[in-house]
């Protein structure tokens, strides 16, 4: 439609009365309304009237309020916040640096680990985990689930490269579990060490992510 009306504005000779930037404008603007209007419809609950969590971050609700005239008019409402599903449990991963299976007696180390038996008789045991036999760019694949390479960490920080892969910075289209037990609601926390670059400068993060229920 706009376009059309440049085009006789042209034709005849005329100055058209809408400027170009006018138009760049109304474009956008009426693109960004599409946009809005998608987001909005995006099915918040599955079938079973459970939040769906396929997607993350899980897009907020529409307002449910009512905007009037005045305040007398109006009905307020505050977004509801995530929160974990019915019966979600506390999360607490406890990573080791530098420990293998032949340390621990959990996998029949020589070292007593009452607590840690205790907890893995009560749980899973996982024992094919692919170690990339550096200490660091395995703490990066088991915190995110992903090849090392992938969480940008093909080596240890201190030896960090300004290229993909290897410059120490967990890129965000790779998520921490920790991110993940946030995005669905969990207060998280992370404690300890683990050593990434972030904009030129080395970091002691965590070695810790306790996710818990609030």
């Amino acid at each position: 439609m706009f376009v059309n009306l440049l085009q006789i504005t042209k034709s005849r000779n005329m100055k058209p009365f809408i400027s170009p930037k006018l138009l760049l404008f109304l474009a956008v603007f009426l693109f960004s309304c599409n946009q809005s209007q998608k987001t909005n419809t995006v099915t918040e609950k599955t079938d079973s009237g459970e939040l769906d969590r396929t997607t993350l971050p899980i897009p907020e609700p529409p307002f449910g309020g009512k905007i009037g005239k005045t305040y007398k008019d109006s009905k307020e409402e505050w977004p509801k916040l995530v929160t974990p599903p019915q019966g979600a449990p506390n999360v607490i991963i406890i990573l080791l640096d530098d420990v293998g299976f032949g340390q621990v007696s959990t996998f029949g180390g020589p070292v007593p680990t009452p607590e840690l038996d205790k907890l893995a008789a009560n749980g899973l045991k996982y024992n094919r985990f692919h170690t990339t036999a550096i200490c660091g760019p395995s703490r990066a694949a088991l915190l995110t689930g992903r090849n090392h390479h992938n969480a940008g960490s093909g080596f240890l920080a201190e030896w960090a490269t300004g290229y993909p892969s290897y410059n120490c910075m967990i890129p965000k289209t790779t998520a921490t579990s920790g991110r993940i037990l946030k995005g669905n609601g969990y207060s998280t926390s992370w404690f300890g060490k683990i050593i990434i670059r972030q904009t030129g400068k080395r970091l002691l993060l965590v070695l810790l992510i306790a996710g818990l229920r609030v």
